[in-house]
């Protein structure tokens, strides 16, 4: 699938206004399942690539495959990319629930789904867009909003963010920034609330 971005994606590796991503399809001719591959070029993911190794698993038997476990004993004898093998993975999971009427959520041992909160990561922009980006696109209906930040600008973007909204908010580093350096300088913005760093800095209003 040629998808064409709504933004331009402004990361430190390279600007992207489109992304390829693939869908694999598993089908008897009565039930069907669907996993979606999203290559990830930060990764070395390109779309030859992943036809490429997609060929392999053909080759080697992919098709004739009649269980999971026999699914998961090609892909360790030929190990794909990531988003590859969760495409594979995925289609096959829903098929073969489909196939035996197993709620997907049953097969893999956890609860039934509830409702969860979803986030709006903004586009890079100006300082001074946020207030009426915020309103035009009506994104107080998100639970939490994400920003993403650098050292020249982050502490312009948090405080326009901070007075346009008071819902909680994702700080999001390029990658360039340091963990010790990012919970330092964006510290003085918690106003007594939580800061956390996983592989982000998360920050509350």
């Amino acid at each position: 699938m040629h998808l064409k971005l709504k933004y331009t994606l402004k990361a430190a590796h390279a600007p992207a206004s489109d992304k390829i991503n693939f869908l694999v399809q598993v089908s008897d001719g009565t039930f069907n399942g669907f996993g979606e591959a999203a290559p990830d070029v930060r990764h070395g993911d390109t779309a030859d690539l992943l036809l490429k190794q997609y060929k392999v698993l053909l080759l080697g038997g992919l098709a004739q495959v009649q269980s999971m476990d026999e699914l998961l004993q090609l892909l360790e004898q030929h190990p794909p990319i990531s988003s590859l093998r969760f495409a594979i993975e995925s289609a096959y999971l829903h098929y073969f629930c489909q196939h035996k009427a197993i709620p997907v959520y049953q097969m893999l041992g956890q609860s039934l789904p509830v409702p969860q909160p979803t986030g709006f990561t903004l586009p890079v922009m100006e300082p001074e867009e946020i207030g009426a980006f915020l309103e035009t696109h009506e994104l107080e209906r998100f639970q939490y909003l994400t920003l993403k930040v650098n050292q020249e600008q982050g502490a312009e973007l948090v405080a326009s963010l901070l007075e346009a909204t008071a819902k909680p908010i994702v700080i999001d580093g390029n990658s360039g920034s340091r963990k010790r350096s990012c919970c330092t300088f964006y510290l003085p913005w918690t106003k007594g609330g939580y800061f956390l760093w996983s592989s982000r800095c998360q920050l509350r209003n």
